[in-house]
């Protein structure tokens, strides 16, 4: 392990995301911006699988059926009914009802898979907790954490809009149609909230929320529901370790619109437009006085989906992370992305001329990452191996 985080920038390192980022030194990264897998959408493959939970030291041994023991046991004075009078045992909450189909260690309750195809989605809040508890151990306390997530459907084994040429979904022989996103304590086809049950248990941990950002998408996924309207946004969190952080908000200010810039020229005279501003400094017509540089930005980013021609899933569009590292990584900053995917983050930093981190379990994406950064913006790697510290 280096302790200096400059041997780690500029770098995509293969691995366990937790692994990985306990390798990096304590409070060292400037902002951090990504987006895992959404519960229930993707098999990524066998060889992407971690251990989650249990006893570090035990010698596991791994099953499809979970005991109750190993599961905290299922005493009902602890585990109320719900609204429906079903109980909910210890076992239904971390697994889902009848959920015997998944690995879990006979011995130490601990459960082998992939993130994101955990038999609950409360099993799936914790481990993206545990990731992101990680994340703000690495983080300055003066950092930024954005984290982008879609929701999931109870019932329909994945999340709504999958297309259809996405046919590894599932690994029927571990994963059976009925996990997950299936046997679940939520009635069938509820929405279950999922970016949001994340976000308040990071608030619980300790991370301070600033905002839940909307990324409306114009050219969202077509669905085949006749009951509900189509899902054409995700959110965007936005979160930080204390209440002074970094933040450069005239990098992201807006042009005022015509129509603001003419009611406050015609509607007010000279002390009206002090008075406005004095009585409304942040907001109003008061505001193009105040910042003439511009609006401060909403918290609706209207952006359209991209797609990579070497990625068979959908990445993120530049212009959806391109104001966050703007205004939330100062010049000399360092940009960490823990599931870069295909590397956008990367070039995105490049471009914006940031030093940057990226980590994946997947040595194909490290691959593509790296075949993306030297394709768009013309950096040469002289070594694109991964460096074991």
């Amino acid at each position: 392990m280096s302790k200096n985080i400059k041997d780690w920038t500029n770098e995509v390192h293969q691995g366990d995301v937790r692994e990985k980022l306990q390798e990096i030194p304590e409070e060292s990264v400037d902002m951090v911006i990504t987006s895992p897998p959404y519960y229930g959408l993707r098999d990524y493959g066998d060889e992407v699988e971690s251990v989650w939970g249990g006893d570090n030291d035990c010698e596991h041994k791994w099953s499809v059926e979970a005991t109750l023991s190993s599961q905290g046991g299922n005493n009902t004075e602890e585990n109320p009914p719900d609204v429906r009078g079903n109980e909910h045992t210890q076992e239904t909450r971390l697994r889902g009802e009848g959920g015997v189909n998944s690995n879990y260690c006979s011995k130490c309750g601990a459960w082998k898979g992939q993130l994101g195809l955990e038999p609950s989605p409360i099993q799936f809040v914790q481990n993206i907790t545990e990731i992101c508890n990680e994340i703000y151990r690495v983080l300055k306390p003066s950092g930024n954490f954005y984290l982008n997530l879609g929701d999931t459907y109870s019932g329909g084994g994945g999340v709504s809009g999958k297309p259809d040429e996405w046919e590894d979904e599932h690994n029927d022989a571990v994963y059976p149609d009925s996990v997950p996103a299936r046997d679940v304590q939520f009635p069938e086809k509820c929405k279950m909230m999922i970016p949001h049950r994340v976000a308040i248990s990071l608030i619980d941990s300790g991370w301070i929320l600033r905002n839940d950002i909307v990324w409306n998408k114009p050219n969202p996924m077509p669905e085949s529901v006749t009951d509900r309207r189509c899902t054409s946004f995700e959110f965007v969190f936005h979160l930080v370790k204390q209440g002074s952080y970094y933040f450069d908000m005239d990098s992201v200010r807006q042009p005022y619109a015509e129509s603001s810039k003419d009611r406050y020229n015609y509607t007010f005279s000279e002390d009206a437009k002090s008075q406005q501003t004095a009585k409304s400094p942040a907001v109003g017509a008061g505001d193009i006085d105040r910042n003439p540089n511009g609006k401060i930005p909403r918290d609706v980013m209207e952006i359209k989906t991209a797609k990579h021609s070497d990625a068979h899933f959908a990445v993120f569009p530049e212009e959806l992370i391109k104001p966050h590292i703007k205004s939330s990584c100062p010049g000399d900053g360092i940009v960490l992305d823990p599931f870069i995917g295909s590397g956008t983050t990367a070039v995105v930093a490049e471009q914006l001329d940031r030093d940057w981190i990226g980590i994946d379990l997947n040595k194909d994406y490290v691959d593509m990452s790296y075949d993306r950064v030297e394709n768009e913006t013309k950096k040469i790697f002289d070594d694109r191996s991964i460096m074991d510290y």
